[in-house]
């Protein structure tokens, strides 16, 4: 903040110092006009005092402005068309061209005939729509067969919702027997655990928690003797079904032919 006002300061003081200067110039030209009787040198420097005037009016004018812009931006700001020297291809643009008269109007000097395409051009778009845009038959073609298949797969997908709403109790009769099957499984499962539960304080004399490690070592070793228990019973009636059938071959007298 300090600097921008000690800037301003200093303008105004040398604003104050040429308009001081101004006067002075005046005063003085004044004075030598009174003393000098030839007209032609009067006339001199009345010239030369309109020059040192302009001149200091002019730097006055500089010092004044406190805008910083150029001469572009300040034509910009004010609305008016600013003069553009340059040799740079954007600005000889029809891009460049429009934005001109579009912010300027006729005042920009541009031909409103530009901002169109020529017939070259125009030729050359209508090409490149007939090769890349669809035709509006084209168009509703499309539209008709997107919708033929969307309907289709409606269709498709009411009937499969049907069908398997027709099944729905077979499949809820086949869930409920999972369920129960599940649940009978748990129980005998449930049973044996408390079966084993009972071996085990009637052989040690005292109860046990499911989860402890003593338990399910006993419960493994109870289980292992209860499959080779079943394994001795299924060979021995193994056994017993073979003899039956070779007792019933003798006695109706199969075995003669062996």
């Amino acid at each position: 903040m300090a600097a921008p006002m000690q800037c301003l300061t200093f303008k105004r003081l040398n604003i104050s110092i040429l308009s001081n200067l101004l006067k002075n110039v005046r005063i003085y030209r004044s004075l030598s006009a009174t003393s000098q009787t030839s007209d032609t040198a009067s006339k001199e420097n009345d010239d030369y005092d309109e020059l040192e005037r302009q001149e200091v009016e002019r730097r006055i004018a500089k010092l004044r402005d406190v805008s910083g812009l150029n001469k572009f931006e300040k034509a910009r700001m004010n609305g008016v068309m600013p003069s553009i020297n340059s040799n740079r291809k954007y600005l000889k643009s029809r891009s460049f061209y429009r934005k001109m008269y579009a912010a300027y109007g006729s005042t920009s000097g541009v031909k409103p005939g530009i901002m169109w395409p020529s017939k070259g051009e125009l030729q050359d778009l209508q090409e490149i729509e007939r090769d890349w845009t669809p035709s509006f038959q084209d168009m509703v073609k499309k539209l008709q067969q997107e919708k033929t298949s969307h309907m289709e797969e409606e269709r498709l997908r009411i009937e499969d919702v049907q069908k398997n709403m027709e099944k729905m109790p077979d499949l809820i009769a086949e869930y409920k027997k999972k369920q129960l099957k599940a649940a009978e499984v748990e129980t005998s499962k449930s049973e044996k655990i408390e079966k084993i539960q009972e071996e085990f304080r009637q052989k040690f004399g005292f109860s046990v928690d499911p989860d402890s490690p003593k338990f399910k070592m006993f419960r493994s070793t109870r289980i292992a003797e209860d499959m080779e228990k079943k394994k001795k019973e299924k060979k021995v009636t193994k056994k017993a079904a073979a003899e039956k059938m070779l007792q019933d071959m003798l006695e109706t007298g199969s075995g003669a032919k062996y």
